[in-house]
């Protein structure tokens, strides 16, 4: 009978033991660090492609200037004073020059495009870019195959790989969709405003929606327009899971969310306890559920960062954490001895 009764302690452990075993948590996260070491060690993302090549902005020559890096393959290359916003499946990327004119440039392979005085946002696989123009009244632009089209007072702030461009117009104070020369707003349900921040090549856009003194939502349009609740979304990737920030309840710090399969995450919350790391945004998905954002790092510096879902973590999904094989096996392998275990003690027990 003691054997038994110890058996069954073993088992009942095993079972505990496979219970926290069973949910993993979602991403592993990698720090890529900065042009420069501590105390200029910063380094803020932007964008990022199909490949987890990430963009974004670090500082350089003694902390006085920032300069556009490109993260690829394990390293951060400089490109130069000034900002990167985004690079699309080539590797082209879009470069704001902060220092000489505030011009616009398209880096494809150390060859510079200028866009003139503008403010480039997004780029597609053919190489069109949308943005603001700088000259007189700020207007959103559309340059694609050599060719600069007005897209009317505002700003544009995504474009898909169909052409597509998405952003907010200045006359309604509303998100648009600009369409093979058609301009559709899409409303703002009843909030004072709108903006659109991003498309998928599925058409689905996402965007922002304002309240004055009011908190902002976040929205997804796919035909209509639905309030994904409070938060700020910045990308959408082709499956529709969406990043961003939301209000992190610690009051003028944000947290880095994921909304994926109906729900909106934290994105804090799907990474291994005792991380060190707090995320604080979220500015790119791409199809493989990788997300890229700026954070406080363990050193204590803002650096930014790439997640990388973990194998049956949960990353492609919405809400956490979801059972990994091998774990779920055996916690059911467990259950199932253990309930002859119990079946085999009531028999003799009656016996």
């Amino acid at each position: 009978m003691r054997n038994v009764r110890a058996l069954w302690v073993v088992l009942v452990l095993m079972v505990m033991v496979a219970t926290q075993s069973v949910y993993a948590i979602g991403y592993t996260i990698t720090d890529l660090g900065a042009l420069e070491a501590a105390p200029n060690d910063y380094s803020h993302s932007q964008g990022m492609n199909n490949s987890a090549q990430v963009v974004g902005g670090s500082l350089a020559e003694g902390g006085g200037f920032f300069h556009s890096f490109l993260y690829s393959g394990g390293a951060m290359t400089d490109l130069g004073r000034g900002w990167a916003y985004a690079i699309n499946d080539s590797g082209q990327v879009v470069w704001q020059d902060l220092y000489g004119g505030s011009h616009s440039f398209i880096n494809t392979g150390g060859v510079m495009t200028d866009l003139g005085l503008a403010f480039g946002r997004s780029i597609n696989d053919s190489g069109a870019v949308v943005g603001d123009t700088l000259v007189g009244v700020n207007s959103a632009f559309l340059y694609s195959g050599g060719v600069m089209t007005d897209l009317g007072p505002g700003s544009a702030y995504g474009i898909n790989n169909s052409g597509q461009v998405v952003g907010w117009d200045e006359a309604s104070n509303h998100a648009y969709l600009y369409d093979g020369g058609l301009m559709t707003d899409l409303g703002a349900l009843g909030y004072d405003g709108s903006s659109a921040s991003a498309i998928n090549d599925t058409g689905q856009i996402v965007g922002s929606l304002y309240s004055n003194g009011g908190d902002t939502h976040a929205f997804l349009y796919s035909g209509v327009m639905s309030d994904l609740g409070v938060g700020q979304p910045n990308d959408i990737n082709n499956s529709g899971q969406i990043v961003g920030l939301m209000p992190s309840g610690i009051l003028g710090l944000d947290h880095a969310f994921l909304y994926s399969g109906g729900a909106m995450s934290d994105l804090n919350d799907l990474l291994t306890p005792g991380s060190g790391w707090t995320l604080w945004e979220a500015v790119g998905i791409n199809d493989s559920g990788q997300i890229t954002g700026s954070g406080m790092s363990p050193s204590g510096s803002e650096h930014a960062f790439l997640l990388t879902p973990n194998p049956g973590g949960g990353g492609g999904g919405g809400g956490g954490s979801v059972p990994d094989e091998n774990s779920t096996l055996f916690l059911l392998s467990g259950l199932y001895v253990l309930g002859v275990v119990v079946d085999c003690w009531r028999k003799r027990q009656t016996a």
